[in-house]
């Protein structure tokens, strides 16, 4: 799984919504780390994909690009409190985890698009409203987004 190459493209396979689902998570893992898969840092086994995967989901803070923890910008407006903070953080997990999951090796492994779309419109839910909102951000037993925004008027 080097870089964005495709074990069953390897093998002559034709393009298909897997691996399609595939370069999507990769995508969605260069945006929330700010790590390219070429990354010298990825050797000797180490990819984007198992560096994100091995640091969830208690070492988020420490992988995730920093641009998205930073006072300024679009995080300092959304985080009014230390409920919205938290939230916003399940958030940026769920996106990784969501990358975690399209970009697994194994296609019949990899989340559907049809999943990834309702787990994305999730949190895309929250972020939208949590600017005017108080954000309460969960997950259920099976590990999906579960947001309820609360209007401040």
């Amino acid at each position: 799984m080097e870089n964005y190459l495709l074990v069953e493209y390897g093998l002559g396979a034709d393009p298909s919504a897997a691996g399609d689902i595939y370069s999507y998570g990769i995508v969605v893992l260069e945006m929330m780390t700010a790590k390219r898969p070429t990354d010298p840092m990825f050797q000797e086994g180490l990819n984007l994909h198992t560096y994100v995967k091995t640091a969830l989901p208690d070492e988020v803070a420490q992988i995730v690009d920093p641009r998205l923890l930073e006072d300024d910008g679009y995080a300092a407006n959304v985080l009014r409190n230390r409920r919205q903070a938290v939230a916003w953080m399940n958030c940026v997990l769920r996106l990784m985890e969501i990358g975690v999951a399209c970009s697994m090796e194994s296609p019949q492994d990899r989340m559907s698009l049809k999943d990834a779309t309702v787990e994305l419109l999730k949190v895309k839910d929250v972020l939208i409203k949590g600017m005017n909102s108080n954000l309460m951000v969960e997950f259920n037993a099976c590990g999906h987004l579960d947001c309820q925004v609360q209007s401040n008027t």
